[in-house]
């Protein structure tokens, strides 16, 4: 897999663009509050760097990155609503990836996950929040039809085309759900603790939603991993408005702790650091200089892949898995 593959260079270009000008929009002479670190909450972080007007720090203890100051929960609402970049990635990008998508990513995922978690019913119930137009949710009841599949999804179009494929959808954030309390043996969220504007706040909601002895689990990004750490500041994973949390791996292990879960588990099988370095470079090429064993190891097919591997196999991919049993 690639990242073109997923992310087109052109409709991801300019949904890049389109983030950073909805931050004149929306967050322009927006004060912020200083927070705490979203992993493990230590009370303060030291400066990074600066992008797209806002401020990155990275916590002391865990070593998470993230962005402090942050306007309101009630700004960043307004701007999933309605910004350009959102509308954007709902009615023109997502549609266009979203084949590619579900065959390379959404359908493997699915089958690692029922793999992957053990002591789940024969017909588990799976809430998925965050769901979008439900394709995990098909690709689920794909492998097992028997699953009672249901969503959370807080934009009322996607959430629409979720519920008009069959599935029980709560068109709401995760955070005023009204529904779904102790209900599924696996609660799944997909690329949202990024998004997010009150980590802790989000995870023990995830969890209020799972049944004791059941499962919660997410996949993030984390600034761990070889992409991130390699391109920093540079890196398109790194992107406010969108992407304000950045957790180490011990920032997640925190945050799953003080969330009341046990036995969490944490991987990172991502497919794409060694595509993603690689791309950046070949596309700036007087911006930063590689060290030469790195452009032999991502300038050969084979070499590229057994080096992927290699970050997968070794917790240090920035694409990452965590999960834990609820108390």
């Amino acid at each position: 897999m690639k990242e073109s593959d997923i992310r087109p260079k052109n409709i991801f270009d300019e949904y890049l663009r389109l983030s950073k000008k909805d931050v004149k929009l929306f967050f322009k002479n927006v004060k912020g509050s200083n927070c705490i670190c979203p992993g493990c909450a230590f009370p303060h972080g030291n400066h990074k760097f600066n992008k797209n007007s806002f401020s990155f720090l990275q916590c002391p203890k865990c070593s998470s990155l993230f962005v402090s100051p942050r306007p309101s929960s009630k700004v960043f609402d307004a701007f999933y609503e309605d910004s350009i970049s959102s509308k954007y990635w709902s009615d023109v990008f997502y549609p266009t990836v979203e084949k590619s998508r579900k065959k390379l990513l959404i359908k493997p995922k699915a089958k690692k996950i029922l793999n992957l978690i053990e002591g789940l019913p024969k017909n588990p119930k799976v809430l998925d929040v965050g769901c979008g137009t439900g394709t995990f949710l098909e690709a689920i009841q794909e492998i097992k039809p028997k699953i009672m599949a249901c969503g959370i999804e807080p934009s009322s179009n996607m959430a629409k085309k979720a519920f008009e494929k069959g599935f029980n959808i709560e068109n709401s954030t995760a955070e005023n759900s009204k529904k779904f309390k102790n209900f599924a043996d696996l609660v799944v969220c997909f690329e949202v603790t990024e998004h997010v504007h009150n980590t802790q706040e989000f995870l023990s909601k995830l969890t209020s939603f799972c049944k004791p002895g059941g499962t919660v689990l997410i996949t993030s990004l984390t600034c761990d991993g070889f992409d991130i750490k390699t391109l920093w500041k540079d890196s398109n994973s790194v992107y406010p408005p969108h992407h304000i949390n950045l957790l180490s791996k011990l920032g997640y292990r925190a945050l799953f702790e003080s969330s009341g879960l046990k036995d969490i588990q944490i991987i990172t099988p991502g497919k794409l650091d060694a595509d993603i370095v690689k791309n950046f470079f070949k596309e700036n090429k007087n911006k930063k200089k590689l060290p030469d064993f790195l452009v032999n190891i991502l300038n050969d097919e084979n070499l590229s892949n057994s080096f992927q591997k290699f970050l997968e196999d070794n917790k240090l991919s920035s694409h990452i898995w965590v999960y834990g049993i609820k108390k």
